[in-house]
């Protein structure tokens, strides 16, 4: 499977073996072997490779369809989702105007709170939901 990633990769990014070879810092031989599925390149090659393109070390090797994750481990279409829907959810709670807490105006502390709380809700929402998603409904992140 990495080789078939990265010479889809470097396809898509319009690179040449050659051009590949002088970006890693290798013989054109050695890159085209990579290629090839003759040898597999040490670890901080591999690293090179995955951070050139900007994917994850499971999307090379094949252990996972998503191209990149953020460091929370979600797709960049999921950061979008998450954020849109926070953002609709922050925005009601602050319109609804003369929120209470046991009686008393909610203070902007309480308030920043409760958001904080929805965003790991939302979070673990997103977490758990992936999992239920049949392959034939999800969809590739393809907004890079």
């Amino acid at each position: 499977m990495f080789a078939l990633r990265i010479k889809e990769l470097r396809k898509e990014s319009n690179k040449t073996q050659e051009q590949m070879a002088k970006i890693l810092g290798v013989a054109k031989t050695t890159y085209a072997s990579y290629e090839q599925g003759k040898r597999t390149p040490d670890t901080d090659l591999q690293n090179k490779i995955a951070s050139y393109f900007d994917v994850t070390l499971d999307y090379l090797h094949g252990r996972s369809e998503q191209k990149n994750l953020t460091a929370d481990g979600f797709t960049s279409k999921e950061e979008k989702d998450m954020k849109k829907r926070l953002e609709n959810m922050r925005a009601d709670l602050i319109n609804e105007g003369g929120l209470l807490f046991d009686g008393e105006p909610m203070s902007e502390e309480a308030l920043q709170s409760i958001i904080e709380a929805m965003e790991f809700a939302e979070k673990q929402a997103t977490r758990i939901n992936r999992k239920y998603t049949p392959n034939k409904h999800k969809q590739p992140d393809d907004t890079k």
